[in-house]
C-alpha cells in the first residue's frame, strides 16, 4: 500500500504515521513518502540560453 499523507502544518512527514497496524492487520507493506509543494514547491531556477527571461 502506498501512503501520500495530507499536507498539513502540525504532521510534517510520512515517517510520523505508524503504518504497522496496516500492516499487520491488512497483511501488506506499507510505504510512505514525504513531498513539498509549498510557496516555492515548483519553483525552476533553470532558464535555458534561448529564454525569453535570459537578457
Amino acid at each position: 500500500m502506498m501512503f501520500i499523507h495530507g499536507e498539513s502544518y502540525e504532521w510534517n512527514a510520512g515517517s510520523n504515521y505508524d503504518g504497522s497496524v496496516l500492516s499487520s492487520i491488512g497483511n501488506v507493506v506499507v510505504v510512505t513518502i514525504n513531498f513539498r509543494l509549498g510557496v516555492l514547491g515548483t519553483l525552476s531556477l533553470f532558464f535555458s540560453a534561448n529564454s525569453e527571461y535570459t537578457e
